[in-house]
């Protein structure tokens, strides 16, 4: 149970970090370059989307299966899927920049930068639920973290 409680604040915590720290970005933003520059920002908020799915590439549930179904190979699965999410999640930051760099003019790549920002951290933490997932009580796994004792 203490093991099923703390992977399920960490879960938490992971979920809450993009918001909390978008939210102090939006803030922050605000108050040091005013409302046009917070408008741009929103818009390229609104496109963050489509980059975090990129970031992620289907890792959450590609790794989540297989850490399920080969317990005895996870610290190879969990080290290969955190350097592919770091791979995946830089190219789709560079990708995101280059979007903001082609499509908005360049006195306003200010509020791109400090997006950016949001993007290669989604990619980890894709990674890191799966582990979550994939280690829960309900696997039974001998390696698992959150096995049931009987």
């Amino acid at each position: 149970m203490r093991s099923l409680l703390s992977n399920g604040i960490s879960m938490l915590a992971a979920r809450l970090l993009v918001p909390v720290f978008s939210f102090a970005i939006n803030v922050g933003i605000a108050r040091t370059y005013g409302a046009e520059t917070l408008g741009v920002y929103i818009h390229l908020l609104a496109l963050l989307l489509i980059f975090q799915a990129a970031a992620g590439a289907g890792m959450q549930l590609l790794l989540t299966r297989e850490l399920a179904t080969s317990p005895e190979e996870s610290a190879g699965l969990l080290r290969n899927g955190r350097s592919f999410a770091l791979l995946s999640g830089s190219l789709s930051t560079l990708a995101f920049l280059a979007y903001a760099v082609v499509l908005i003019p360049h006195d306003r790549l200010i509020p791109a930068a400090f997006l950016s920002l949001t993007v290669l951290p989604s990619a980890w933490i894709a990674t890191q639920e799966a582990f979550f997932m994939a280690t829960g009580p309900t696997t039974g796994s001998p390696s698992s973290p959150l096995r049931r004792t009987r």
